[in-house]
């Protein structure tokens, strides 16, 4: 299950100093099925110091990375023509 309201969990477990509470860091991580990527996912995802909206892409529409995001996008493969333009989408959608 996706947690949609980090900022809730990470209040109620003691974590995410009011003064964070105005400010929503959002983050997009590419290659979602990836290490890296995973990496990245769980370590914004277990800390609790900032408010963070984590959107995963990936061309896998099993990526596991999905599984850590609050949202998720399914994307070309890099070398397909509207990659980047697919990203920007998603970064305007956001507001990334």
């Amino acid at each position: 299950m996706v947690n949609r309201f980090p900022f809730i969990w990470a209040i109620l477990n003691g974590g995410l100093p009011l003064s964070n509470l105005a400010h929503t860091y959002k983050v997009l991580i590419t290659a979602a099925g990836g290490n890296a990527a995973l990496t990245c996912l769980r370590a914004l995802r277990s800390q609790a110091e900032l408010e963070v909206l984590l959107v995963a892409a990936d061309a896998d529409p099993y990526a596991v990375g999905f599984f850590f995001a609050d949202e998720f996008h399914r994307i070309p493969f890099a070398n397909e023509l509207n990659y980047i333009e697919q990203l920007l989408t998603i970064c305007k959608e956001f507001d990334i």
